[in-house]
Order: C-alpha cells, then structure tokens, then sequence
C-alpha cells in the first residue's frame, strides 16, 4: 500500500481490443492495446489497470491471446492485470509477463483458497488485487459474480477472507461505470476495509479524486476517458492537489 494517492486508469479488454463500458453493459470499441498504452504513458500514469471482460464461461484459447496483448506492451508503467485469473493454469501462464498487480474477483467471492495461496506463494500477497463490482440497489448493495454470471448480496461477502488475501481491495461501482462522475460514497461504509487498501473505479471525476484523497485511499482509476486529452491524468493530479 502506497503512502500517497496512485491516480491509475482501467482499460477493458474483450477480443483483444480495449473497450469502453458504460453501466457494466454497454460496451463500445477502444481501439487496441499498444495505442491506449503509450497514450496514458505521455499523461503519466501511476498505473494501468487491464481487465479481461471474461463474463460466465472464459475461453482458455482467448485468454492466451489476451496475454499476448499484454506480453507485447512497450511500457514503463506499472501494470495490473485481471479478469478470467479462475485457475492454477491461468497463472502460470502469467510467469514472466510485465506484470505487477494481479486482479482477482470471483476467486474473493466463491472463496477459491487454493487458487489465492497459490497467487501468493508465487507473485506475493504485495501483488493481489480483490475486484469488487458493486451496485447499488435502494439500500441494498449486491455484487458481481463474473464466473456466475449474476450479482450476489454483498453483504454475504466474508470480509475477513478478502483482507486475509488481498492487499488491496478495488471497488467499482458499476452504477456510475463510464460516467464522467458520481462514484456511490455509500459503498464504502458497506465494505469494512480501511480507506488506505482502497481503490476506487466507476464514476471518478475531478471532485472524487479529491474527495478520495482525504480519506486517503490507496489510489483511483479513471475509466478509459483519459484518453481524451480533456480528461487526461494531469488534471485529475492537479484536482488531487487542490
């Protein structure tokens, strides 16, 4: 965990190609990999966040080609990567890739103990990410389940179990995915981890990141609009100053 606020974006990634979702449904294309990449590494970036939009039943086959989107970034930033991580076969296929976060949502969810030891045993704990998409439904907070396929109560979560494991916990909310504002600050006081082990995707505009920054959350990440240069990450930094 980082002393100081990362500004970090999310790139989505489905065929191969970055995406842009909106609300967790609508997805529009990108364009590829390498472009978005060395456009976030002139905003510099703390970091990048690629997650693979792997919704029920993942392709091993697609996967493979998905790492070798990755396997040919040429980037200096950090990356994190995510989506379909559902077995021991996936992570080995991670070795030796420019890779230092892993994202792990389902795993967290079902409680796939195995799987998570493994992750640390060969990565370390510093490197695992638990995803949490969340939505909010009137007073009720329901998460998504990706290899399910489905939201789920998120009150029947087992916090302990995910802090035990991750070392940071990502909160998404998917109500606001897309959205140039409006992150749910109620789904923090549904989740009962420290603000410091925090990041916050979905809806994080200007006013967010500084609102994130006072609770001194580990980082945000920008959904894919930072690739306008009107959202670029050096007026997020800036709105972090402030």
């Amino acid at each position: 965990m980082s002393e100081q606020m990362r500004i970090g974006t999310s790139l989505l990634l489905q065929n191969q190609n970055c995406v842009q979702s909106y609300g967790w449904e609508l997805l529009r294309p990108l364009g590829d990999a390498d472009t978005a990449v060395s456009a976030l590494s002139e905003y510099a970036c703390d970091d990048i966040s690629f997650i693979r939009i792997a919704r029920g039943d993942d392709c091993l086959a697609e996967f493979t080609k998905d790492l070798d989107v990755i396997r040919q970034l040429k980037c200096s930033t950090p990356v994190a990567f995510g989506g379909g991580l559902r077995s021991i076969t996936h992570l080995d296929l991670l070795r030796g890739l420019p890779i230092e976060r892993l994202v792990f949502s389902s795993a967290f969810i079902t409680k796939d103990v195995q799987l998570l030891k493994h992750a640390q045993e060969n990565f370390g704990r510093q490197s695992i990410q638990c995803l949490l998409p969340v939505s909010a439904q009137a007073d009720e907070f329901e998460v998504f389940c990706c290899n399910k396929n489905r939201y789920i109560k998120l009150i029947n979560l087992d916090f302990d179990f995910i802090s035990e494991f991750a070392n940071e916990i990502i909160l998404y909310d998917t109500r606001h995915d897309g959205c140039a504002s409006g992150f749910d600050a109620r789904i923090l006081n549904a989740v009962p981890i420290s603000p410091n082990r925090l990041v916050l995707t979905g809806g994080i505009g200007k006013a967010e990141v500084k609102w994130a920054k006072k609770l001194r959350a580990a980082g945000v990440l920008i959904d894919n609009k930072t690739l306008h240069q009107e959202s670029s990450i050096a007026g997020y930094r800036y709105a972090a100053r402030m």
